[in-house]
């Protein structure tokens, strides 16, 4: 849907995956340690003595070199010219002396009166080859850009900017290499538009505001590796920092603007990259100066650290970005501050500590995406009454542990609730209201106990449940028969009492994946079974079924995946299923069938083959036939003994790991060991 790929922009491969305390700068006195190599080299005559440690380092600088005619011997027929002028020359010497004490004087305060502009340019007085405040950008095109003191002087004036606005830390802007240096650095030399310096106070506020965020950009950009992005997006180069951008086209044709994008007012609404842009490094504390900003889409890439407590002062944000990263460490307090947040996607991270609190009162929130991280907490402390707008929840596979609360399901807006692979360990709430929001609740691989309640019926808007591999016990619940839009019903891997295939499932007609592995049941599979004709994964797995395969599932011609393997069933296979074209994984293996079932590889083309079969066509006796009759290379792929139990011993775990980026559906089929594209 919209609203979720906003979040999710790729380009063409598409197809593959503290803040430090804010203190006032020492002005002039730091930045006379800058590297006086990184800034074009002065003309000739000038020639800062501080700069090299020695004459020789000097001279192997061009245009920083010693005279080394002035140094040198004069040769004997000059000394004997001089030595007939010196009498001459003794009477001038006085004169000479005296004129150039006074040549001194001027070239002394000459200096001085340079930097004492330079000085005034931070009051916003004077600028480099352009008008005082209120300059825009370019205006210092009559200056010459190579001279250092105007480098030297810009980049004082922008560390004096940044810093005395609370932008950047006066320590990360003199810090040699830091991503603050480097664009300030940048902003002074080598950015195109030279654009004025507003002051730290006073002046044109809008203008400051714009040059602030094009510091924040730049600073973005060598905090995260922009130097080796996979695509540049404009960045750094001569436009408005609103024009850092480029236009990619998505899957469905719809061209859409990577990079920064601002608003009418001029001002960074939102950063969008393309997913696995190479991306590396940290944010910076500098990303929460951008207030405007209302979208933050920086997915599949490399961005390592903690979340900044800056991301808190993004008061106008909407939809904050950030899954399958490298993010570590806890979710800042700050977080509390985003009252306009809508989406929260820090997915596949490795973010830690609890976070539910930090939720709390953000009451616009509809869309979290928590998955894949190891945030721990216990799930009862999550008060869902306080998110009144939430849509989806997916906080599967981290440490939660605690009680599921019956809040969850009353909940008037709750769609998606994905709760996978925790720490659950309480009973399923039996006070479950009448309610048909909620289409998708997911809870395998907990640890939760006891009966699943009658009530879970009460929820008539399920069409996706997986309770599996819990610790659920006594009867499956006949009302699940009830939920007429059930479309993936998964029980199995529980302990509930043995009992035959339940006969509620005939009037799910529109089931398409259905899951009863290990769980109990004994019995025949139902002829009603083929009814269900637009199922694509049956799965009976490790139970304690009999008889024969009926005839009626040769009619579900949409089996893409049937596990029978690991029961007691006899016989034949009918030979009707010779039409299911789609099939791609049938397991047999440790049953009693007694069948030649060759037939089911004869006569398919490539695309129609079945690419995983499993049977017990192997036997210890080498002198007996084996019960299946398939040949192994070219079509069993999986040849057991009846008599080995280490034959096939994989699980075949096919839950559906759902993510929001597929929208909550299907899109791959995986187990242990292999994995089908779907469809």
């Amino acid at each position: 849907t919209e609203h979720l790929q906003k979040l999710g922009h790729r380009t063409h491969s598409e197809d593959e995956h503290q803040r430090s305390s804010r203190t006032h700068p020492k002005k002039l006195r730091l930045l006379r340690t800058l590297d006086m190599a990184k800034f074009p080299k002065p003309p000739p005559f000038v020639r800062p003595a501080a700069t090299f440690e020695n004459e020789e380092d000097a001279a192997s600088q061009p245009g920083w070199g010693v005279d080394h005619g002035e140094a040198s011997l004069p040769h004997p027929e000059e000394m004997r010219a001089q030595v007939d002028e010196k009498q001459g020359q003794s009477k001038k010497k006085k004169t000479s002396c005296v004129l150039a004490v006074i040549l001194v004087l001027i070239v002394a305060i000459t200096l001085a009166l340079v930097f004492t502009l330079g000085e005034e340019i931070g009051d916003g007085t004077l600028t480099f080859g352009g008008s005082g405040t209120g300059g825009s950008a370019g205006d210092s095109d009559s200056e010459d850009p190579g001279s250092d003191a105007t480098n030297t002087e810009r980049f004082i004036d922008i560390s004096d900017f940044v810093t005395g606005r609370g932008i950047s830390t006066i320590g990360a802007v003199s810090n040699r290499g830091s991503p603050q240096y480097k664009a300030a650095l940048w902003l002074a030399e080598d950015d195109p538009l030279k654009p004025f310096i507003p002051p730290t106070a006073g002046g044109d506020e809008d203008y400051a505001l714009s040059f602030a965020q094009r510091y924040i950009l730049t600073v973005l950009y060598y905090s995260l590796g922009g130097e080796r992005w996979g695509e540049n997006l404009g960045f750094m180069s001569e436009k408005n920092e609103c024009d850092w951008n480029a236009q990619f086209r998505t899957k469905s044709g719809k061209t859409v603007p990577l990079g920064a994008g601002c608003n009418n007012d001029g001002e960074v609404v939102k950063i969008w990259t393309p997913w696995e842009n190479g991306l590396v490094g940290t944010l910076p504390d500098e990303i929460g100066g951008l207030h405007s900003l209302t979208s933050i889409a920086m997915q599949y890439g490399n961005i390592s650290g903690t979340l900044p407590e800056s991301i808190g002062d993004l008061s106008n944000l909407i939809e904050l970005g950030l899954s399958d990263n490298l993010l570590t460490g806890s979710v800042p307090a700050s977080l509390v501050d985003m009252k306009q947040l809508q989406i929260l996607a820090l997915d596949d991270n490795s973010l830690t500590g609890k976070i539910f609190d930090k939720l709390s009162g953000l009451e616009k929130l509809a869309y979290v995406y928590l998955e894949d991280n190891m945030f721990d907490g216990d799930i009862g402390e999550m008060d869902a009454t306080k998110l009144p707008n939430l849509l989806q929840l997916d906080a599967s596979t981290n440490l939660l542990t605690g009680t599921l609360s019956p809040v969850l399901f009353d909940h008037p807006n709750l769609e998606v609730l994905d709760l996978h692979l925790n720490g659950l360990n309480s009973g399923f709430p039996s006070d479950i209201p009448n309610q048909s929001k909620l289409k998708f609740l997911t809870l395998h691989m907990n640890d939760l106990t006891g009966d699943v309640p009658s009530e879970i019926s009460n929820l008539q808007g399920l069409s996706y449940l997986d309770l599996s591999h819990n610790r659920f016990d006594g009867e499956i619940p006949d009302s699940l028969g009830t939920l007429l839009n059930m479309e993936y019903l998964f029980i199995g891997g529980n302990q509930f009492s043995p009992g035959p295939i339940p006969g509620f499932l005939r009037d799910l007609n529109g089931l398409k994946e259905l899951s009863l592995k290990r769980s109990d049941r004994t019995g025949k599979i139902p002829w009603w079974i083929g009814e269900l004709d637009q199922m694509y994964l049956l799965d009976f797995d490790g139970n304690s079924l009999t008889g024969s395969i009926p005839e009626s599932m040769g009619e579900m011609t949409d089996l893409f995946i049937l596990l029978l393997n690991r029961n007691k069933i006899t016989g034949t296979i009918p030979r009707n299923f010779e039409n299911l074209k789609q099939l791609e994984v049938l397991l047999l293996d440790d049953n009693d069938l007694n069948d030649d079932i060759n037939f089911l590889c004869e006569g398919r083309t490539n695309d129609e083959l079945i690419d995983i079969i499993g049977a017990d066509c192997r036997d210890s006796n080498l002198d007996a036939a084996p019960e299946v009759s398939c040949e192994d290379s070219t079509c069993c792929r999986i040849c057991c003994n009846d008599d080995d139990p280490d034959c096939n011993n994989v699980q075949y775990l096919i839950n559906n790991d759902p993510i929001w980026e597929k929208s909550y559906t299907r899109f791959h089929f995986q187990f242990e060991n292999y994995m089908k594209k779907w469809p």
